[in-house]
């Protein structure tokens, strides 16, 4: 249902987030040409990167007493590159800064350690849980930098709020990326797993980044999203929301900020009324898309 989606949104460039990495980039060169094969967009230029998900430490980062758990690697996972990031284009990219990707959080400027964490843990834990890197991307209006993220969710934890501020660290760290000058005009794309309104999270930080006068936000929206409504006491308006979660409801945890070098075109989040055409690319139950919404935005680069 997914490159079924895709094939049907036809962007000439698309993050996939979830994707589980494989060395050789087998699974992905097959899943691009499945959306080819559909009629979709010939994404002749592919990157995966390996990111942190499943990278072991070597530490008891859980605090379980037990050593090589998927929450003692650098980010969740059962095994190295489960659930990363992938970047599909129609042009030419360069060579991956994978910078984000390494960086510790010990050494992350304005993150804030968590009680009860080691000093082995906190000297050792990467910033980033999955992925969190650059990428150029030649498009015949001209050159511009990708950065992909993808944030933990600021769920899966207790008091000490270990994931919540690790996924403020991991929006300050873009946000102050954005405070350096940049040679070329940028595109933030990924899943932050953080809501402006609504779940958890800490939200100073997602506004910091969101409002950041080096972007600005399309704010795209959908029917499918409006009619679903607002659920569980959420306050945020439904027609941005980029997920359908049961749990903790449908939220907006998804963006593509473009840098202020950009005029927006046009903006939304697929997601169909329940009683059109379109609906049925959603699937159903275990055998539909991803819950995640896939966001699109139309740009051009300013005169």
């Amino acid at each position: 249902m997914t490159a079924r989606i895709i094939a049907h949104v036809a962007p000439d460039v698309i993050l996939l987030t979830g994707f589980d990495y494989d060395a050789g980039g087998a699974a992905l060169a097959a899943f691009a040409a499945r959306i080819a094969a559909l009629d979709g967009p010939d994404y002749a230029h592919q990157i995966a990167v390996r990111d942190n998900s499943g990278l072991p430490t070597g530490l008891d980062v859980d605090g379980d007493g037990l050593l090589g758990g998927p929450r003692d690697a650098h980010g969740y996972g059962e095994f190295s590159g489960q659930g990363g990031l992938a970047l599909l284009s129609r042009f030419p990219l360069g060579a991956p800064d994978t910078a984000g990707v390494t960086q510790t959080l010990g050494t992350t400027e304005g993150a804030v350690r968590p009680e009860g964490t080691t000093d082995a843990v906190w000297d050792a834990l990467r910033l980033m849980e999955r992925g969190g890197w650059k990428v150029k991307i030649s498009a015949p209006h001209g050159r511009f930098m990708l950065w992909a993220a993808h944030a933990s969710p600021p769920v899966f934890d207790g008091p000490e709020d270990r994931n919540g501020l690790r996924n403020a660290a991991q929006l300050g760290w873009w946000a102050k990326e954005a405070d350096l000058e940049q040679a070329l005009p940028v595109v933030l794309a990924g899943d932050l797993n953080n809501d402006p309104s609504d779940g958890e999270g800490l939200k100073q930080p997602l506004a910091g980044l969101q409002q950041h006068p080096f972007f600005q936000d399309p704010a795209p929206t959908s029917t499918g999203g409006d009619l679903a409504g607002v659920k569980d006491g959420h306050v945020g308006p439904s027609a941005l929301d980029t997920v359908d979660w049961t749990g903790p409801g449908n939220l907006r945890v998804d963006y593509v900020l473009p840098s202020t070098h950009w005029e927006v075109l046009d903006a939304g989040v697929f997601w169909p009324a329940p009683d059109t055409p379109e609906a049925a690319l959603l699937g159903s139950d275990d055998s539909g898309a991803s819950r995640h919404r896939l966001v699109w935005v139309d740009l051009v680069l300013k005169d």
